[in-house]
């Protein structure tokens, strides 16, 4: 029987290494459950909830996650503000590879790209904003602590317009270290589908039908078809009808028949009746 090769690990087949398998497993359910556990900590902050930058005394806790997300939102938010949220989304996407049996990004590229966003997004989110919506509770602190340092040295030393040259070139930077993106592969698959798409465009016209060719050597034929010249008939006006009239016969033999002037309305009587008129006459 000829051995199945296994995903995992490839080159080991699936005998050898299924004791192993069970391994990546649990540690992608493991990422995936604090996955939960961060996410769901963050999105039901609450300000009121006792933490350590709070003072609140009630022993009724909003947060999803109780006391203790209650004090891990309130220490993320404070320090990273609404980057905070990329500590939840890195921990779904490796528990993801373990169960997928990949390797978890967990090399030094990865490690330095995911630093640099924690230190670049956060002074980004300082430029542009204040707080935000990024709880189901309330806003919260956008740049954190260290946002806000970050973005008030950048401020200070190289302005405005520097300091955002700086946190969008860091965030990109981050971005490319994690994903393993080449900036020059997408300029040229995103410059290839511009042109293809401009050319589908010039290509498409209402009178154009392209057929392709079956065989070796298969092409598009463009048949051009000639528009249809519709006639128009024209409609001759014929003259409306007239109604003959018609004479009738006024006398046969010894009747007369009566004049129309009996079709007219009685002429209007001037007597008027009075009450007493009415009740002699109904005697």
């Amino acid at each position: 029987m000829r051995p199945v090769r296994d995903s995992y690990r490839p080159g080991i087949t699936i005998s050898k290494a299924y004791s192993g398998r069970w391994k990546y497993e649990i540690l992608g359910l493991a990422f995936i459950s604090l996955f939960l556990i961060t996410g769901g900590a963050l999105l039901s902050y609450s300000p009121a909830d006792p933490s350590l930058n709070s003072a609140s005394t009630t022993l009724h806790v909003n947060n999803l996650i109780g006391y203790f997300g209650a004090y891990l939102s309130d220490i993320l938010f404070f320090i990273l503000g609404g980057a905070a949220y990329l500590i939840p989304i890195a921990f779904a996407v490796n528990g993801i590879r373990w169960i997928r049996g990949r390797d978890p990004a967990f090399s030094i590229k990865g490690i330095a790209g995911f630093l640099i966003l924690l230190v670049m997004f956060p002074a980004l989110l300082n430029l542009h904003f204040d707080r935000l919506p990024l709880s189901i509770n309330g806003y919260v602190n956008a740049s954190g602590l260290l946002g806000g340092l970050i973005a008030h040295i950048l401020k200070k030393y190289c302005a405005t317009l520097g300091a955002h040259i700086i946190t969008v070139t860091g965030v990109a930077i981050g971005g490319i270290l994690i994903t393993n993106l080449s900036v020059r592969d997408s300029l040229i698959n995103m410059s290839t589908w511009l042109e293809d798409l401009i050319n589908r465009r010039k290509d498409i016209s209402p009178h154009i039908n392209t057929v392709k060719e079956d065989g070796p050597a298969k092409r598009d034929i463009k048949m051009t078809e000639s528009p249809k010249k519709v006639r128009i008939k024209e409609i001759k006006k014929e003259p409306l009808p007239v109604q003959e009239t018609l004479q009738f016969r006024t006398i046969e033999g010894d009747y007369e028949s009566p004049p129309l002037s009996i079709l007219n309305d009685p002429p209007v009587s001037r007597v008027r009746l009075t009450k007493e008129d009415l009740l002699r006459n109904s005697n």
